[in-house]
């Protein structure tokens, strides 16, 4: 019979890799979609008054929205969104690397979870050896966050210690755990 731990920390452990893997995807994506905002809002103020008055009334007509005609982000909001793209350049580069990165993390994460569930005998040094490798990518990840200085950055921080949190919970009772139900498999 298989030890409750095993099941639990194995099913966890896949949830938690997929999970891993969407958002390493989103930060694959995330210097796209900010250049693609950038360039939306930036267009937006530079157009005339009576065009954005024309698509702020028609916009709000599809929504069923009442607004005053002509009404559009105020300066405050603009200025909020140009702080979160004012990202250093480097941090592009980052954000392409550190997305590469976790999806390899989380690909091992999820092989080694199911190789758990297998009673695979190297799977809980597998899962051990990636957890760690993760912690360590977190915590690089959130000084280069930090240190991009933007929302952005700032918000990678929040994340990165929420999956710090979940990969010492689960590397502790990975390394407390009682391995006898594992096979030579």
């Amino acid at each position: 019979m298989k030890s409750r731990w095993i099941t639990i920390v194995g099913v966890l452990g896949i949830i938690f890799s997929c999970l891993g893997v969407l958002g390493a995807t989103q930060g694959l994506v995330t210097p796209a979609v900010m250049e693609f905002q950038k360039e939306m809002f930036t267009k937006m103020q530079t157009m005339p008054q009576s065009v954005q008055s024309q698509a702020a009334v028609s916009s709000d007509q599809k929504m069923g929205v009442s607004a005053a005609p002509g009404t559009l982000p105020p300066k405050e909001f603009m200025e909020l969104f140009e702080k979160m793209w004012n990202v250093p350049q480097w941090f592009k580069r980052w954000s392409l690397f550190s997305g590469f990165a976790a999806l390899g993390i989380w690909g091992v994460c999820l092989f080694s979870s199911i190789w758990l569930l297998q009673l695979k005998k190297d799977a809980p040094r597998l899962l051990c050896g990636v957890l760690i490798v993760n912690l360590v990518f977190l915590v690089t990840d959130s000084i280069a966050s930090g240190l991009a200085g933007s929302f952005l950055g700032l918000s990678k921080i929040a994340g990165n210690a929420f999956w710090c949190v979940v990969s010492v919970v689960l590397l502790i009772v990975i390394v407390t755990a009682d391995k006898k139900d594992l096979t030579e498999r």
